[in-house]
């Protein structure tokens, strides 16, 4: 009852026929509505009878509508959880509490992970809802051995937390080459290696051997270019050589610092050579290496010098692995090369 000037006016409220009109109109609408979601939805679910079609319509019916979701803090908090929830407490056998802790799944519980890393609880769920922190490489690295990271997922995470990828790199893992790798090497008819970031010899061809003898010990190359006498023997203008070569692992201390195997190769190079000392400390340079560069080599029983060039071609940008190569370019041409393997027939 309203007045108005000291008359009562009368408002009259809708009847029950009125308002079940109005229930009738929304509940159409709300029909409409879902039967609008139910036709992508049917589709997606016939198109895709795999596991991951009830994923596949969420993110279908996110995309249609919204993006915000799409952002590096709800892609590292994803991808922390996934990796959690593959681990099991029977994967930490130093850690016999925590299969004793009650748990209503198998998996490794935020908890969990917390008393790994050595975290409180509350400081790794932070991190794992990708709160930004400001989170210690230690502590990163602490998290990816918990969560057996492999290499691409151990940068993502960096790139994610922090936005750069991790200084050390890890290459120790590396016990063997896959099978076409190992082709690659082999098909090559003059002398070619694998190597790693810091040089290493992880794996050579035969041809490698029978031009550089004095290499039959040694498992690194820029080590035995500066400490073998036969490596002076052999590069005439290895002066050239050694400074290019030192200047390649300037750069990749410049981008690994960090890198135990780095500086465990700096330092016996520079400990062991005068000459390094100098090319290092005196005229420093830096370099990708000896790429695109003609070297005079002698090689065994040659009648006159070879002319090489060396080629390098990145094998494996996730481990810095490189396939380097000595290829004649002029003077004496050895004849007596490998014969490349035949293919093998399907």
């Amino acid at each position: 009852m309203l007045h108005f000037s000291g008359s009562p006016v009368r408002v009259r409220e809708p009847s029950r026929s009125a308002r079940g009109v109005q229930m009738a109109v929304a509940r159409s609408e709300g029909a409409r509505r879902r039967k609008a979601v139910a036709r992508p939805r049917r589709a997606i679910l016939a198109s895709n009878p795999g596991p991951d079609r009830e994923l596949l319509c969420q993110v279908g019916s996110i995309s249609d509508y919204d993006l915000s979701w799409l952002n590096t803090r709800s892609d590292l908090s994803a991808l922390l959880r996934s990796w959690r929830m593959r681990r099991t407490p029977h994967d930490f056998p130093d850690f016999p509490e925590l299969s004793q802790r009650p748990r209503r799944s198998g998996y490794l519980t935020v908890e969990d992970a917390a008393a790994v890393c050595g975290v409180s609880p509350a400081w790794y769920r932070s991190f794992e809802t990708g709160e930004p922190n400001g989170y210690s490489v230690a502590f990163l690295e602490r998290v990816a051995a918990m969560l057996d990271l492999d290499i691409a997922e151990r940068e993502t995470m960096f790139l994610l937390a922090t936005g750069h990828a991790p200084t050390q790199l890890s290459v120790g893992g590396i016990q063997h080459l896959s099978p076409g790798a190992r082709v690659i090497l082999d098909t090559h008819a003059w002398p070619a290696y694998i190597l790693d970031h810091a040089g290493a010899i992880l794996a050579r061809n035969h041809s490698s051997l029978a031009w550089f003898p004095s290499q039959r010990t040694a498992n690194h190359l820029f080590v035995w270019l500066f400490t073998n006498p036969g490596a002076r023997t052999q590069f005439l203008d290895w002066s050239h050589v050694a400074r290019n070569s030192l200047a390649h692992l300037r750069i990749q201390y410049a981008r690994a610092p960090h890198c135990q195997l780095l500086q465990e190769t700096l330092k016996t190079i520079l400990e062991s050579s005068s000459e390094a000392r100098v090319m290092w400390k005196v005229n420093p340079r830096v370099s990708f290496g000896e790429d695109r560069h003609v070297r005079r080599v002698l090689l065994p029983d040659a009648p006159a010098e070879t002319e090489v060039e060396i080629v390098s071609a990145t094998l494996d940008g996730r481990l810095g692995l490189r396939l380097h190569t000595f290829v004649p370019v002029g003077g004496y041409r050895p004849t007596s090369t490998p014969t490349p393997p035949s293919r093998p027939r399907r």
